[in-house]
């Protein structure tokens, strides 16, 4: 029998004969804390009431019904029984040189946390609270992640193998910043600074783009191929979706769900190019990109997250109301995600 428990909690919960999940197994062992599973009867929809079964092509993370660290996809699947600050979301990468994938969150301590091949441990770094940070894994085939977070001091802050430490970059209070890989040994950031304007910091492009951002919700940014081009998604303050970058700049014209923010990736089918997900004010998850533009009439709630895929194209994964199914929509079979629910408010993370 093992005694676990939750970052920040004080009380333990014996749960005999029963498997922890790997991330947690090394916690352990380094003498780290874990959180546990709270059982759920089987009327109600929680990650505990059925056997974690993902048919994803790549591995996601999100905050289930418990609270939570869950993975989904081919490397692992279940809870990682790492307790989760409320309504924030996981950030999860592939890591170059192995194939394997590191995530990163603010557990419910307020600390920045990271679980997975490269390490679980707490980072002891304290995040603006109701906020998530980004992490991705570098293109120089090494283990090698960047993470750019609010910090509680309201700040852009990275940790990781190139840049360390506050930036001294004001963030609007509540909003997460998102990191991509660059080339083959940089990164760029986008994040919303404090006077409400998408910025941009990195290897690349630093400073004010002097274009305005919805209130509370936040850009995303993906390379796209592999040479020096990138892709910024964002909701603009007329409520449209609004891009900037090296494939379109301006407004879409594609009126987004207030309060929501997009995601965005690159492909290659038919063609180098990029692909953004969002929700349009019909609650549908809807496209727009070089491989696809459109409403899918998959329902959702809350934000998507979109990956490139192997094949050249491109998967959505959302969280399905009213159930909080995790489902996966896209160029490979999709479809909801035996026993994999999100907690409501929150949105999932997909590696690519």
């Amino acid at each position: 029998m093992l005694r676990v428990l939750r970052p920040g909690s004080r009380r333990g919960r014996w749960i005999p004969g029963r498997a922890l999940g790997g991330f947690c197994a090394a916690a352990l062992a380094a003498g780290l804390t874990c959180g546990v599973v709270s059982p759920a009867g089987a009327a109600s929809a929680s990650p505990g009431d059925l056997t974690p079964i993902a048919n994803l092509p790549n591995e996601a993370a999100f905050q289930g019904t418990n609270g939570d660290l869950w993975v989904a996809g081919p490397d692992a699947s279940g809870d990682q029984f790492l307790g989760m600050a409320p309504r924030t979301n996981p950030s999860i990468t592939a890591l170059m040189k192995s194939s394997t994938f590191e995530a990163a969150f603010q557990a419910n301590t307020g600390d920045l946390w990271i679980s997975g091949s490269a390490g679980t441990r707490d980072e002891n770094l304290k995040m603006w609270p109701g906020t998530s940070p980004t992490i991705v894994g570098l293109a120089d085939l090494t283990q090698g992640y960047e993470i750019a977070f609010q910090a509680s001091n309201g700040d852009l802050y990275l940790l990781g193998t190139l840049a360390n430490g506050d930036q001294h970059l004001a963030m609007h209070a509540g909003t997460s910043p998102s990191i991509t890989y660059y080339g083959s040994t940089g990164y760029e950031v986008a994040y919303v600074g404090s006077n409400g304007d998408l910025w941009l910091a990195g290897t690349f492009a630093n400073g004010d783009q002097h274009v305005a951002v919805m209130a509370l919700t936040s850009p995303s940014i993906h390379i796209v191929g592999i040479s020096s081009l990138y892709e910024v998604a964002f909701q603009g303050t007329n409520g449209d979706l609004w891009l900037q970058g090296s494939f379109a700049t301006g407004d879409q014209h594609l009126a987004m769900k207030a309060g929501t923010s997009p995601a965005v990736t690159f492909t290659e089918f038919p063609s180098i190019g990029y692909e953004a997900a969002y929700q349009g004010t019909n609650g549908h998850l809807w496209l727009a990109g070089t491989a696809a533009s459109g409403d899918t009439s998959d329902p959702m709630a809350d934000n998507p997250a979109i990956a490139f895929l192997l094949n050249g194209s491109y998967q959505a994964i959302v969280q399905v109301p009213p159930s909080g199914a995790l489902f996966s929509s896209g160029s490979v079979a999709g479809g909801p995600q035996t026993g994999m629910f999100l907690m409501a408010g929150t949105s999932p993370s997909f590696a690519d």
